[in-house]
């Protein structure tokens, strides 16, 4: 657990191959599923830490590479290098793919808000922004000087996001400010309604070294 008082080992299943190592994707929110991925396949196995078993193992046709759960548990997103595939965490079972990448076969990484409302995923040399709960996409962020990304990061409120690329490229966004704007323009806003709390102060200055 993050206190560290709990140190649980998840067995390696047969169903995956020996020779290859297991790379540890997430955990639930709740702390009872497990989520892995062979190093070199597009198998996926979920071991449930409280009954201490492997509950089920997911295959997909391209390499997964990051998981995410809705704050509820009750659904799983995989991204591979060519799409997202929504799982129902009761069944196992796919209830939506989306395959709308611009460029497939680049990091497919999910990252997503404390409520499940907004997800954001990598999308070469962009960032997506979609409902959580369906993963539709209601806008795609690019940084001015576009460049391979490389690492993204979403605040549990869902109001800022950050992004890496290639080239020592950082970007910040402000989601709920966007919101504000877009509007002010009359553009469309089809996302989660977000809130410009004060829990946050705001950004003036980054300086990476």
């Amino acid at each position: 657990n993050g206190d560290g008082g709990d140190i649980r080992f998840v067995p390696a299943p047969e169903e995956m191959p020996a020779s290859t190592a297991l790379n540890p994707m997430t955990i639930s929110p709740d702390g009872r599923w497990a989520v892995v991925s062979s190093e070199h396949g597009s198998k996926v196995g979920v071991y449930d830490l409280n009954e201490q078993r492997w509950v089920n193992f997911i295959e997909t046709d391209q390499r997964v590479a990051y998981a995410w759960f809705t704050q509820d548990c009750r659904l799983m997103w995989l991204s591979n290098w060519m799409s997202q595939i929504l799982y129902d965490t009761t069944t196992w079972k796919p209830l939506r793919e989306w395959r709308d990448r611009e460029e497939p076969g680049a990091l497919g990484m999910i990252q997503g808000s404390r409520d499940g409302r907004l997800m954001a995923t990598l999308d070469g040399m962009s960032v997506v922004l979609r409902h959580g709960d369906t993963g539709e996409p209601f806008l795609r962020l690019r940084h001015p000087m576009p460049m391979t990304a490389a690492w993204l990061a979403l605040t549990p409120n869902g109001r800022w996001l950050t992004y890496s690329a290639l080239g020592h490229i950082q970007q910040v966004w402000d989601l709920a400010n966007l919101e504000v704007e877009m509007k002010k323009l009359g553009l469309p806003w089809r996302g989660p309604h977000l809130e410009r709390t004060s829990d946050q102060p705001p950004l003036t200055r980054l300086i990476v070294k």
